[in-house]
């Protein structure tokens, strides 16, 4: 009988490996086939492969708690065939554990655990972002604990299939997406390591000061004239027109210039005109547009944090596929989403749906703040090279 309710319609469940009290916690979605004849979770080629993640970055599973969202496994290995009613019961009790037991830092391995660890239904697909968006970013969960969102190693069982897709001309045959997720799962794994070892300190802020007024202009002139250098980014409409320029004066500050009245056109060619060294991310684009449209230069750019990434590691920087006439090519991703994941201990802040211009203003001057801080972080490896 199951200790879940008293339900009888699942007559066998797994149970959890290691001791609730470790201050690291591992959680999956559900038991396969392998799981179910032990009884405990992760000891299948899934596990596997988890064994293989934790002993790269020197942590045994003794030094672990595994745990899944739901203790036993669906039809098909297809989570929407669970009962919905017990998985909201499995949910229920993973969460009490969690605030029972007060684990300082869970990794949590696929959409379904992302959701249920940070305190949702595992079914939300609209609260969070969705698992390849969130991996390597750091959440504080409503339940206690500092969250990791890691890729499910049974997701490597598939992805490694399909990698034999491409051509020998590089082309795809089916399909429509390459990343290195592989490498970037290695690297969310030494993060975790080193998150753990710094204690879980609180999660970076980055605040974003409006230029609504000739005031909050001379502010940022003086904070200009104190800084060493900058970080500049740029938002614009579909029809190319500035919306606003941001500016990092640190890795924890920036102001936003909307592109809205003369005198902040002429603030925002101040800024960018200025003889200060400048960290931007793509910075082709953002000069073009200013140079094309409006006149205006970016002056001393020393740092571009997407060429920082490729140059320091090319084989990690990824490739996403488009299908132009037929065939599916492969380019660069200039993502600072990706580069934050990495170099930053961030939340996940990348949200284009934006309610209203000040959302966009926001993530403008979010963005400078972590440009620079991925080119600090980036340079003494490219120093060291």
């Amino acid at each position: 009988m199951s200790v879940f309710g008293g339900r009888e319609d699942y007559l066998k469940l797994i149970g959890a490996d290691g001791n609730p009290r470790s201050p690291i916690w591992e959680i999956g979605r559900d038991a396969g086939s392998v799981e179910m004849m032990r009884g405990l979770p992760f000891v299948g080629p899934a596990g596997e492969m988890l064994d293989r993640w934790n002993r790269l970055v020197g942590r045994p599973r003794s030094s672990l708690y595994i745990d899944n969202v739901v203790r036993t496994q669906p039809a098909s290995n297809k989570f929407e065939a669970h009962d919905s009613a017990l998985v909201a019961e499995h949910v229920a009790a993973l969460q009490a554990r969690i605030v029972e037991h007060k684990p300082k830092l869970v990794l949590a391995f696929g959409n379904e655990a992302f959701r249920a660890v940070m305190g949702v239904s595992p079914y939300d697909e609209g609260t969070l972002p969705k698992i390849k968006e969130a991996r390597g970013f750091l959440f504080d969960s409503p339940l206690g604990p500092r969250v990791m969102p890691v890729l499910h190693p049974a997701f490597f069982l598939h992805q490694h299939s399909e990698d034999a897709e491409w051509s020998a001309e590089g082309e795809r045959k089916k399909g429509s997406e390459w990343v290195p997720w592989w490498q970037l799962t290695q690297l969310d794994m030494k993060k975790a390591v080193r998150e753990m070892r710094m204690g879980c300190p609180p999660l970076p802020a980055r605040n974003v000061q409006m230029v609504s007024s000739l005031e909050e202009g001379e502010m940022l002139r003086v904070a200009v004239r104190h800084a060493t250098r900058l970080a500049v980014d740029i938002e614009n409409g579909r029809d190319l027109t500035l919306s606003c320029l941001g500016v990092a004066v640190s890795p924890h500050f920036a102001y936003v210039i909307p592109a809205e009245a003369e005198w902040q056109l002429a603030l925002i060619r101040e800024v960018c005109e200025s003889p200060l060294p400048k960290d931007l991310q793509n910075g082709k684009y953002d000069r073009y547009l200013l140079r094309r449209y409006y006149g205006m230069e970016v002056r001393n750019q020393t740092r571009d944090a997407m060429f920082a990434w490729h140059a320091l590691q090319p084989e990690l920087a990824g490739a996403v596929t488009e299908k132009r006439k037929g065939r599916y090519n492969r380019r660069s991703v200039k993502s600072l989403s990706v580069l934050a994941s990495v170099w930053t201990r961030d939340t996940h802040w990348k949200n284009y749906d934006f309610a209203d211009k000040m959302e966009q203003y926001m993530l403008c001057g979010a963005d400078c703040c972590i440009t620079m801080e991925c080119c600090d972080a980036m340079e003494p490896h490219l120093e060291a090279a």
